[in-house]
């Protein structure tokens, strides 16, 4: 996925406007080649205005909306489009706490080759305990949608994470975490409960 700013106007130094493209490009291929049908490429345009700066001096946020196409070829073809949107506010209670809302709408793409399209929303609120070391609490809705040139499925799911992490520095982190999810759908077979705990570090360049 690629995405970059077409124009952009500084309103004030508080707060931006731009105009946005993106592209991305997706490919399913099943280890079973005898499933010939989830042999699926993907082709996904799409463009936004976007709006982002400071509410208060504690709260900044951004928003952004707009029109994407996506395409599917191979396995089976289908061309659809839609509109895309999001939305996050962050306030800065102190210098230590960060609280997180925030929401979209869009496409995506499941592994079996189906056309996926998803609305998330989440709450999310961090604590630097002490120097380096912090946790993350999280929890939130999804709504998905999955089609194959006709409707499928549709999922509803619940997400709650907690997450503590140390970041000597602004490239590397190291985590441990533990996410809980309740799924519910209009297929029996996709309704599952499931908890993950995880350990992981990231590294920027």
């Amino acid at each position: 996925r690629r995405s970059s700013d077409l124009l952009a106007y500084e309103r004030s130094p508080e707060t931006q406007i731009s105009a946005n493209v993106g592209a991305a490009l997706g490919r399913n291929v099943p280890n079973d080649l005898t499933r010939t049908a989830s042999n699926v490429r993907s082709t996904e345009y799409y463009i936004t205005a976007r709006i982002e700066g400071e509410i208060t001096d504690k709260v900044s946020g951004s928003a952004y909306a707009g029109f994407g196409e996506v395409s599917y070829t191979g396995g089976y073809s289908n061309r659809s489009s839609l509109p895309v949107a999001g939305a996050d506010l962050t306030w800065g209670i102190d210098p230590r706490r960060t609280l997180v809302l925030a929401a979209y709408s869009g496409t995506d793409y499941s592994p079996d080759g189906q056309a996926v399209q998803t609305t998330h929303a989440f709450l999310s609120f961090t604590h630097v305990i002490i120097a380096r070391w912090q946790y993350i609490l999280r929890a939130g809705p999804t709504y998905t949608a999955f089609s194959r040139n006709v409707k499928v499925r549709t999922d509803d799911a619940w997400d709650y994470g907690s997450e503590f992490a140390y970041q000597p520095s602004d490239r590397f982190r190291i985590y441990l975490a533990l996410s809980y999810s309740t799924h519910s759908s209009t297929v029996s077979a996709y309704q599952f409960d499931r908890k993950v705990v995880s350990l992981g570090s990231t590294f920027r360049f």
